[in-house]
């Protein structure tokens, strides 16, 4: 392996944020103590500038609710959606909620501001023919959007897995998650130009309820900085929502990012 080959952090662009915003218990930690949750997107585009909504996994939501959303950010600010659950868990009579849904996006389509769908399949959904089939016509789904596939069981993790997402245009979602029997490993995967990590915590005891160190952070850094190929653009969002933990680490990754590269760029 040529040395050269390897990329800096400084050449990617990075997308740091949370998965979901809106959380009561953010208040006092994050938001101010009297926040309003009409106000609360205002607030958090104040520190960053993209969001994971998962509210779309319990709902199909009105079109006038993300053009809501829009008027409290900026142009620049990005959003990437998670899949309806009728996509990823149910996976039967999927066209009409599929289209549904599609439909209820598209002032985010309209504005340019919609970055990709993340579709999030449960631990249930093992490595079979029937599946991986179904992952082939995934991306027909969703024409035109850039589609994230998460897997929560470690049966996917195989070349094939990855042949196939790029030859259909689809990306993969690494993973840090507890590690129990069948888990992901906390081991980054980049398909196409587009790499997306999410942080669901450590304890198997209490998932989203985990803050994570410094040390741990900065792992996934030396293996983004150990890739062969640096991919154009790396969302990275947090899902350990609870107590605001998502928050604080976000902003620490954020903080370690910039320090890192600046000794990359030195």
């Amino acid at each position: 392996m040529r040395e050269e080959a390897r990329t800096g952090l400084s050449k990617i662009e990075f997308k740091i944020g949370t998965s979901g915003y809106s959380y009561w218990d953010w208040r006092g930690k994050f938001y101010p103590v009297d926040v309003k949750g009409s106000d609360m997107l205002s607030y958090y585009k104040d520190h960053f500038d993209c969001v994971e909504i998962n509210s779309t996994y319990y709902r199909i939501c009105y079109p006038s609710t993300f053009q809501k959303m829009l008027q409290r950010v900026p142009g620049h600010f990005e959003f990437i959606l998670k899949t309806h659950r009728s996509f990823t868990h149910i996976r039967k009579d999927i066209e009409a909620p599929t289209e549904k849904f599609c439909q209820s996006i598209e002032p985010l389509l309209e504005a340019e501001q919609l970055r990709g769908i993340l579709a999030q399949f449960p631990r249930s959904f093992r490595n079979s023919r029937e599946n991986f089939e179904y992952l082939q016509r995934a991306k027909g789904h969703f024409p035109g959007m850039p589609l994230f596939v998460e897997f929560r069981h470690g049966g996917w993790l195989r070349q094939e897995t990855f042949r196939m997402l790029e030859e259909v245009g689809m990306h993969y979602c690494s993973v840090d998650e507890p590690q129990q029997e069948g888990s992901l490993p906390p081991e980054l995967r980049v398909v196409g130009k587009l790499g997306y990590i999410r942080f669901h915590g450590r304890d198997p005891r209490a998932w989203y309820d985990y803050p994570y160190s410094e040390d741990e952070l900065r792992g996934w850094l030396d293996q983004i900085k150990s890739l062969k190929e640096s991919p154009e653009k790396i969302y990275i969002f947090f899902n350990n929502g609870v107590e605001a933990r998502a928050v604080e680490n976000a902003i620490a990754m954020k903080e370690l990012l910039k320090r890192l590269s600046e000794q990359d760029d030195g």
